[in-house]
């Protein structure tokens, strides 16, 4: 198991406050403590065992009970120094804003500790967006505005114990952070089936008509109109949308033709309006898509169909869309959802919807092309390949964490992974695009001193003969032999067991108790056919 090392910095005790815990079946957190108030101490003398370096700013640091210049002046010198940590080492940084009372005996005054707050979170803001890649930030201003400051924060005792926090609220703010490094590390949700009738409106379409479902401005639509406004965010942040509802397409199709609603038909990628049982639709859909069912999500407002989908497939997580429900109502219920968050954005993910759509227009036409061969050169396909390229760490990572059938190790590896493979290996991202658009960076392969770590290609681009050309070009240039390379066995990708024998390996070693076997390469190979248009590097 891997543990991450994370060093605490902050004004309060944190003994009792951040715990160890286990995030995945793979890595564990691992908390120590740097000594209370000593901010730019401890950052200057960072420990390279470090992974991230936590600072928790409460509103009376700096022996500071009130908002002061004093305060924005500390809070300056501490965002250098961690601009000097960035530059200087390969660690993170766990960052919050501040919750501020802004009261005074005059308005004047008022003015002036309003604008000073402001000031002083726009800076941790703004550090935290410019450093995005190296940052987590958390929200800690608004979750004390949340929960109510009067009840769960006490001057008093951060006087008397250094601790401000009501065990309520201590509770609630670690929560948020292993919310948030288990977004951080954990992988991302690709896909939510949604159901039409009370879920996207109020009504049933077959029973009130277009004109008697509710989605709108006004109570109860205002509900369910909120509720698709964060299902296109969510769309937007690259995962798929799918509708799965027992109802007459034509039906559903007049609702989007004849309704105002943030959604349109065409944000859902597969739409599946019938009378079959929805696990029935669910499996049908995940092979279409070619995904997992523990990376989906699964809403619906009748509890017989959740426990009907979620009998047959136990991995998917089944949410009850109830406008009674508070949590819902405000949405709440999806912010906390781990698999929806992303800490980094990629292209990759803004255009996923646009590149599954695609896929399926690839899929039509290899079915009407005479061979195979006829397909793969009328695809006019372009490879650009990277060396080290820091602007796709955030994708690779992402790769690795997802990535399951042609994955040769299965090997996760985080941003900080990645980067310390670019500074003494070899990392090579392969982006790709044909006639019907752009696919992205779909492919990686990581070289460390003489070993394959890391080959894996995106499911979106099997079938292509791509992985035989990232392989020679990725040893080609690293052009040191012998080079070995390791398939170790999961569950899912059995498919590339006999990969690299079948591109010029020999068998090595084999330790059937780790399920892995090392191949052995030792010298170039004959450069495979292909069916590229034009083959870069970038």
């Amino acid at each position: 198991m891997k543990t991450i090392n994370i060093r605490t910095i902050s004004d309060v005790t944190c003994k009792n406050f951040f715990r160890d815990f286990q995030i995945s079946d793979s890595i564990e957190i691992n908390f120590s403590n740097g000594l209370i108030d000593q901010f730019i101490p401890e950052i200057v003398n960072f420990s390279d065992k470090d992974d991230f370096i936590l600072l928790h700013i409460s509103p009376y640091a700096f022996n500071s009970y009130s908002t002061s210049e004093s305060f924005l002046n500390s809070i300056i010198q501490i965002l250098e120094s961690l601009e000097m940590y960035l530059k200087n080492t390969r660690g993170k940084i766990i960052l919050n804003n501040i919750f501020f009372n802004s009261s005074a005996f005059t308005q004047v005054g008022f003015f002036k500790n309003y604008n000073l707050n402001i000031e002083i979170n726009k800076l941790l803001i703004d550090f935290a967006k410019k450093n995005q890649h190296d940052c987590i930030f958390i929200d800690i201003a608004n979750l004390i505005s949340e929960h109510g400051s009067l009840d769960n924060l006490s001057p008093r005792n951060y006087s008397i114990m250094r601790f401000p926090y009501s065990n309520a609220l201590r509770k609630i703010i670690f929560e948020k952070y292993k919310f948030h490094l288990k977004s951080y590390f954990n992988s991302k949700k690709k896909a939510i089936f949604v159901d039409a009738d009370n879920t996207l409106w109020k009504g049933v379409i077959g029973e009130d008509g277009v004109h008697g479902i509710k989605v709108d401005h006004e109570f109860p639509g205002s509900i369910y109109y909120s509720f698709q406004e964060n299902l296109l965010k969510l769309k937007k942040s690259g995962i798929l949308l799918c509708l799965v509802t027992k109802n007459n397409l034509s039906d559903i199709e007049e609702v989007f033709q004849k309704k105002e609603m943030p959604l349109s038909l065409d944000d859902f990628i597969e739409v599946k309006a019938n009378w079959d049982r929805k696990s029935k639709n669910i499996e049908d859909l995940l092979i279409s898509l070619n995904i997992g069912a523990s990376a989906t999500l699964f809403i619906d407002d009748n509890p017989f169909e959740i426990e009907e989908v979620q009998r047959l497939h136990t991995e998917i997580l089944c949410i009850r869309f109830d406008e009674n429900n508070f949590s819902m109502i405000n949405n709440n219920e999806l912010f906390e959802i781990t698999g929806l968050y992303s800490h980094n954005l990629t292209d990759e993910d803004k255009n996923k919807s646009e590149s599954y759509m695609q896929e399926k227009e690839r899929k039509k036409d290899m079915q009407i092309s005479s061979s195979i061969e006829d397909y793969l050169t009328s695809l006019s396909m372009k490879m650009t390949i990277f060396f080290n390229n820091k602007d796709h760490v955030p994708r690779i990572a992402q790769l690795t964490q997802k990535t399951n059938q042609f994955n040769l190790t299965t090997r996760r590896s985080s941003l900080q992974d990645i980067e310390n493979f670019m500074s003494d290996g070899s990392v090579y991202s392969f982006s790709m695009e044909d006639k019907f658009g752009a696919m992205g960076v779909i492919g990686v392969v990581i070289i460390h001193n003489t070993k394959i770590h890391t080959f894996l290609l995106s499911c979106r681009a099997f079938g292509r003969e791509i992985e035989k050309i990232m392989l020679i070009e990725a040893i080609n240039h690293h052009n040191r032999y012998p080079i070995f390379a390791e398939y170790i066995e999961s569950n899912k990708n059995h498919m590339t067991k006999n990969f690299y024998k079948e591109n010029g390996f020999s068998d090595h070693e084999e330790d059937r108790i780790k399920n892995s076997k090392t191949f052995i390469l030792k010298k170039n190979v004959q450069y495979p056919k292909n069916f590229f248009k034009e083959i870069i590097w970038n």
